[in-house]
This record gives C-alpha cells, structure tokens and sequence, in this order.
C-alpha cells in the first residue's frame, strides 16, 4: 500500500498535468506495472483514495516514516470506502470495548449480512467475491497495526500516528479520526475528536452512520468502494468525503488494485 501511493502521492503534490501523469503511469512506468492499462488503473484508484485528503496528508504519505504514511493512507481509505469505515466503528470499535481477543471471519460474514438486511439493494457477490473482500480486509488492517497478522488475528490497540491525527484534526475529518482511534481508549479517542459526543451511538452506531444502506452502490462490479472499483464513485461516506469520479472500472473488482497493501 504504501510505496505505490508515495509515488502518487508525490505526483499529485507536484500537480503534474495530464500529459505529465499520462507519461508518468503508462510511458515511464513509475508503479512498476506489467502493462499501461494495469499501471493506469491502479493509479487512478489511488488516487481516488488520496485526492480525499488534504496536501497536508499527501506529504505524510510521500514523506512520513511507513507507520506514518500507512496510517494516512489508511485515512484515504476510510473515507473512500464506506463499506471499511463503517466496519471499522460498528464492529471492531465493540470488539476493543467487549476486550475480544480475536478478529474472526464471522464478524466481517455477519457485518455484510446486517448490512444486506438493513439494505436489500445491496449488491449480491459471489462467495469469492466475498472472501477476497473479507481476505483484504484484514490484511488492511493487520498492516495498519490492529491485527497481530492476518492469520491469527490478535486484535491490538492502535495508538494512531500523532501527526495523522493532527493532519486530520486540521482538515476537519473528525469523523475520519474517530474511526481509525476505534482501538484507542476511549478517553484517548474522543479526546482526540474536538466536538464528538463521546457515545459509540451518537455517530450512528445503530447504523445511521451510512453502513444502512447509504454505502451500496447499485453496480454489478460491487465492491461498494472497499477496493475502488466502479460504483464507489459518489459514493458519501459517514466523515463527509465524496468519493472521487475518477476510479476503476469493473475489472477491478476485489483485485490485486484494491486494499491497503494486499497488492503488494
């Protein structure tokens, strides 16, 4: 995740043109990609994913030690993928509360089956489809620090990057910030959100936070933006962030473009 959104990152602080991104992705190839058409579409998605997050941030990503940039890059996530933010507060943020020493394949199973409950527009994916989402979805998580590793899954406390939080704070993305403190204590977490109410409920525990429907795209291809595919474009998750036009299409889908890292 984090070397191939340095190298966005950077083009996106230099504000090169299209031409100069064009040159960039598909003649110079700087993301090491095997053809044009991969090297394109992998940089468009993660550029969806930064371009919700301030210059402030793109620095820390391009600049910032790896924790640093995996914590901010992890940012652009949340707010590009509602699917991962609202998973994120409705599911591990209770587990750290209840002292849960494991993530398990049923919490992320049940969450999509809550979800389809509570929205029955939602997309229906194919079990392999599902398992990717969910293999991604932890391996996400274990390189952000609230997994011990994909395998055992050891849920830990994350003690997010203080000038993340800061970056955060100052782009007003406090529901953003509250998501990635969900390991945090609480008095850490809510401190760290100026404004929050300071009840799990108070930001749509009860599913008022978007995972009720709000976060489905109609879209055959259906990652509902966990890994930037087609569909996740307008998308508007819970911290405000729109998701960005300029992503993926179809082809995409649960593929090695999407989640934090599991791409290698």
């Amino acid at each position: 995740m984090v070397p191939e959104s340095r190298i966005i990152a950077d083009l996106l602080l230099r504000g090169v043109d299209p031409p100069g991104w064009k040159q960039a992705i598909e003649v110079d190839n700087v993301l090491a990609k095997r053809s044009p058409t991969t090297a394109s579409t992998k940089a468009t998605l993660i550029r969806g994913r930064l371009r919700t997050l301030t210059p402030a941030l793109w620095r820390l990503i391009r600049d910032g030690s790896k924790p640093v940039a995996t914590h901010a890059v992890l940012a652009g996530t949340v707010n590009y993928s509602p699917l991962l933010g609202d998973f994120l507060e409705l599911v591990l943020r209770p587990l750290f509360r209840r002292f849960e020493p494991n993530l398990k394949p049923q919490h992320w199973d049940r969450y999509l089956e809550d979800c389809r409950t509570r929205d029955p527009d939602m997309p229906a994916w194919s079990a392999a489809t599902l398992e990717t989402l969910r293999t991604r979805a932890f391996g996400m998580l274990a390189e952000a620090g609230y997994l011990s590793d994909a395998r055992q899954r050891r849920l830990l406390p994350l003690r997010l990057a203080p000038e993340v939080a800061l970056a955060l704070k100052d782009a007003g993305q406090f529901e953003t910030l509250r998501r990635l403190t969900v390991g945090a204590p609480d008095s850490e977490s809510l401190g760290a959100v100026t404004g929050s109410s300071g009840e799990a409920g108070a930001t749509g525990e009860a599913g008022a936070s978007g995972a009720a429907g709000a976060t489905w795209v109609a879209e055959a291809s259906g990652v509902a933006g966990l890994t930037g595919a087609a569909g996740a474009t307008g998308v508007a998750s819970a911290s405000g962030v729109g998701g960005p036009s300029e992503v993926g299409g179809p082809s995409e889908v649960a593929g090695a473009t999407g989640v934090a890292g599991a791409s290698g």
